[in-house]
């Protein structure tokens, strides 16, 4: 379909597939509250684009010209994901390949103000995009599974309780970014990289802000207010 302007399809009873390409000269949203999002071999025009459902299927769908943010989420706030594989709601690799190679400047996964916990169930490589993960709290479940981004957001939004990582051996998220902002209810942030991090604006309340670099020569420096 073509769309000159903005293109919203929402479907209460069931899935969304496409088996056409979709062409908008303004943003798309695929929402289904109760179904899956399957892409198939679609071709995506958009400047954003926005996904949620109870499953994603990027099939071998073209992304190429969506131009801003590409966002992805579950039908509720409340649903746990899996990034980089696992299980119910889950991107893996397939699908993190899919969103690397895409035209967005920016991709966002959870929506603002999820709940559900987001786990690192896998390495995550988004290349140079600019990422953000939404949960109530993200953890790794204590392996290192590395986040790969240019500019990296983590929202934890669980009050107190909402961590980002853990202190637990392995705890930290790892990750290999240019920079990376933290923010939480008053939950404690655990960060680790080997090859050095700059800290931008983030904001932790009564939590704790714990950051390492692992390799000697890495440097570590704060460009945001915290």
């Amino acid at each position: 379909s073509t769309v000159a302007g903005d293109l919203k399809l929402s479907n209460v009873g069931a899935g969304i597939g496409l088996t056409g390409d979709l062409n908008a000269t303004g943003a798309a949203s695929l929402s289904s509250s109760s179904g899956s999002i399957t892409l198939g071999s679609a071709t995506v025009t958009a400047t954003d684009f926005s996904l949620k459902g109870s499953s994603l299927d990027f099939g071998t769908s073209k992304l190429g010209a969506v131009t801003g943010a590409l966002s992805v989420a579950p039908n509720s706030a409340s649903t746990d994901i899996n990034l980089g594989g696992g299980t119910g709601f889950n991107l893996g690799s397939t699908d993190i390949t899919a969103l690397k190679g895409s035209g967005a400047s920016s991709i966002v996964i959870g929506e603002s103000g999820a709940t559900g916990k987001l786990t690192i169930a896998g390495a995550s490589d988004f290349g140079t995009k600019n990422l953000t993960l939404n949960g109530g709290s993200i953890t790794d479940g204590g392996t290192t599974r590395m986040i790969t981004a240019k500019n990296l957001t983590l929202n934890a939004n669980t009050a107190s309780t909402g961590d980002i990582g853990s202190s637990a051996a392995n705890g930290a998220i790892d990750i290999a970014v240019t920079s990376v902002s933290a923010n939480t209810k008053g939950g404690s942030v655990y960060l680790t990289s080997a090859t050095g991090m700059d800290i931008a604006a983030s904001d932790v309340g009564s939590g704790a802000l714990n950051l390492n670099v692992s390799t000697a020569g890495g440097n570590l420096t704060q460009s945001g207010v915290i």
